[in-house]
Formats: structure tokens, C-alpha cells, sequence
């Protein structure tokens, strides 16, 4: 059995762990190409700028609107080339985490992550989620190394909307869910049991926090696991391959959700959490199961329904239909038959989640991409 991990060398993970950002950053390159969103360049910017200076290294900043495409990637590729750069780095939310990870391995050069949101763990990860210019799902890039550095400076994470934490809150627990019911399909398994009990860490971590998550104040300490949970142990969870690919429902349904232009503003976290209720209704949980996670999602204020997105009944089979093709995974670990199985749990859950909601628990259109 081969087994392969993948991981970034260093994460610093610590309030103001910018300050360190050029005496880390400056071990694996000096010249620096940064491609950052414009409000996450506006929170860091001259913070990343000073420390970098002050580590002798030259640096470029450019900034990302749009989607994640194979397009922006030639257009940095060729920019960090004019500018000679020997280190690429990416600043703020997944997409832009996605095109530095893309850039550098086009160009074969390191790369350093900054996330200043705790979505997920994509600034541990080595692939690249590509898109679309009109925000759908185009296709996912595994590039050949990890970032060499990840940078989570928990005081910026922390001044981002908590929409964007709850989000990976969801995510990072839902690695549990979907992990745990291949066991009695694929043990013994070595690699499946590790990724189980981690992924039973980070949700026994979240959980332990739930309500000060969602309805009080973290200290400092309680905000610092939490984030370690969702991109550090997150990043582990997956971090270890023997060349099966593990799946389980709601990550798949996420996915094909993001083909869907219509559901450009909803975060992959909250796609994730509708995906774990659906997954849920297959696998023949209690009706109180089912009910306690939708209000969890109620209580997140991440709520969103295919009625709401305007869906009828023939998008939600073609939606269907998608991920069973996509993600043969899906059927073959006993998760859903066929699509008509998994349009009638999306039905049910479309009804429980409308059922229990009013107008502000739905996600708002107006994600504003720090």
C-alpha cells in the first residue's frame, strides 16, 4: 500500500501572526507577486507591504475581481513573469487562495497563503477550484505541490463577518458526517480510521463551541481552536491518500450546486450544511436528527432553499442526475441509488427547511468576498 501525504511545510497560526510575515515569507522567496481581493488588500495590505520591506523582499499586489478562471491564470502567469517573481502569494478568501495556488504551479514557484476568512481549509489543500466567468463550476486543478506557508492571523479572521467562520464551522464538521458511514463499507481501513478520528476532533471542538459561535463571544483562545479545527485539522483530514478517493453526499451536492450560477452567493459551507441535511434524509435518519440539524442551519442564518433559488422539480432532477454521474462515489458507498432518490430528499428537505424558517434565517445575496 502506498500511501501519500501532502501538507505545508510551516502554518503560524496566532493573533498578528502577520508581523511575521515577511521573516517566514522571505525563506522561500524575496520577490514577491501578491494577488489579494480588494477588501482583504484593504485590511492587510500595508501590514503584508511593511513586514515584507522589512525582510529585504520587493513585492507586487495585485488585485482579483471576478471568479477563479483558467483565464486569470494565464493573465497572473504572465504578469509574475514581468515582474520576475520568485514567490507567489495569495490574500483573502478561497477564490483568490485557489488562482495563487494555481499561478505558482504553472510557474513552478512556492507559494504563500494568507486566508483572511476560515471558510475552509483551501489554503492547505494542494487543488485549485476553478470557474467560469459567470461563477459557475468549471473544474478542479490539482496542482503539484501545497503551499509552502500558510499564514491565519486570527485577528484579521476574526474581523470578517461571522458568516464567513459559521461557514467553516459547517464544513469542517461535515467531514464527520460524510467520513463515518464508509467505515462499515471500507474497514479495516488504516487511512479511513485517521481521517475519522480527526475529523471526530474537529467536530467535537466545534460542537464544544457551538453556541458561542453562533450567539456570543469567543475568547481568544476558543476563536484560535476554532480556526485551527477548519483549516489546520481540516486540512489533515484529507491530507492523506492511498489512492481512494473518499466521498460522501454533501460535499458532492455542494458541488454541483456551484454549477449553478444562481447559487453564486451562497458559500461553499452553507451549500455543504443543505448537503448534509439532504445527506441525512438518505441515510434514513431519525425525523429529531433531522429536525435538530435544520434548525443548527436555522440558528446559522445559512438557510437557502430551491425554491428560493427558483428551482422546480426538473432542475432539481437535472441537479440530481449531476451528481450521480459526477461522483459515482455517491452510489457506490450507499449514500443514493439513483437521482430520483436524491430529488425526493431534496424535496423533503426544501419542505423541512420552509417549514421552520422565516425571511431573515435565509442566506442574503450579498457576500461581499473579503
Amino acid at each position: 500500500m502506498l500511501i501519500t501525504i501532502r501538507n505545508p511545510e510551516k502554518y503560524l497560526s496566532e493573533p498578528d501572526a502577520l508581523k511575521n510575515c515577511g521573516k517566514y515569507t522571505s525563506q522561500y522567496g524575496r520577490r514577491i507577486f501578491a494577488i489579494g481581493g480588494k477588501n482583504a488588500l484593504d485590511a492587510v495590505m500595508g501590514r503584508v507591504k511593511e513586514t515584507l520591506i522589512e525582510s529585504e523582499c520587493e513585492v507586487e499586489f495585485h488585485i482579483m475581481d471576478g471568479y477563479p478562471s483558467h483565464d486569470k491564470i494565464i493573465e497572473y502567469t504572465i504578469l509574475s513573469y514581468q515582474f520576475d517573481a520568485d514567490l507567489i502569494m495569495g490574500i483573502g478568501g478561497g477564490k483568490v487562495i485557489d488562482i495563487a495556488k494555481a499561478v505558482g504551479n504553472y510557474r513552478s514557484l512556492p507559494v504563500v497563503c494568507i486566508p483572511t476568512v476560515a471558510t475552509s481549509a483551501v489554503a492547505w489543500t494542494s487543488k485549485s477550484i476553478l470557474y467560469k466567468k459567470d461563477g459557475s463550476y468549471d473544474f478542479t486543478q490539482i496542482n503539484k505541490d501545497n503551499a509552502k506557508l500558510v499564514i491565519a492571523d486570527t485577528d484579521i479572521i476574526r474581523s470578517a463577518p461571522r458568516r464567513y467562520i459559521i461557514a467553516g464551522a459547517i464544513e469542517a464538521i461535515s467531514h464527520y458526517y460524510e467520513l463515518e458511514p464508509l467505515l462499515d463499507k471500507y474497514a479495516p481501513d488504516t487511512v479511513l480510521s485517521q481521517m475519522i478520528a480527526i475529523a471526530k476532533e474537529i467536530k467535537n471542538t466545534i460542537d464544544g463551541y457551538k453556541d458561542k459561535l453562533l450567539f456570543g463571544e469567543l475568547s481568544t483562545e476558543e476563536f484560535q481552536e476554532i480556526i485551527d479545527s477548519v483549516i489546520y485539522l481540516g486540512g489533515m483530514c484529507t491530507s492523506v491518500n492511498k489512492g481512494l478517493v473518499y466521498r460522501g453526499f454533501a460535499h458532492p451536492f455542494a458541488r454541483a450546486c456551484t454549477k449553478e450560477s444562481a447559487s453564486n452567493y451562497i458559500l461553499m459551507g452553507e451549500k455543504v450544511g443543505y448537503g448534509l441535511l439532504v445527506q441525512f434524509i438518505l441515510k434514513n435518519k431519525t425525523d429529531s436528527h433531522i429536525e435538530d440539524f435544520a434548525h443548527f442551519l436555522k440558528d446559522c442564518k445559512c438557510i437557502f432553499t430551491f425554491d428560493s433559488l427558483g428551482y422546480g422539480e426538473d432542475e432539481i432532477y437535472e441537479l440530481s442526475k449531476r451528481i450521480i454521474r459526477e461522483t459515482p462515489m455517491v452510489r457506490a458507498s450507499g449514500f443514493a441509488d439513483d437521482a430520483i432518490q436524491i430529488t425526493r430528499a431534496i424535496q423533503k428537505a426544501d419542505s423541512i427547511l420552509n417549514a421552520i424558517s422565516v425571511k431573515d434565517d435565509f442566506v442574503k445575496n450579498n457576500a461581499d468576498g473579503f
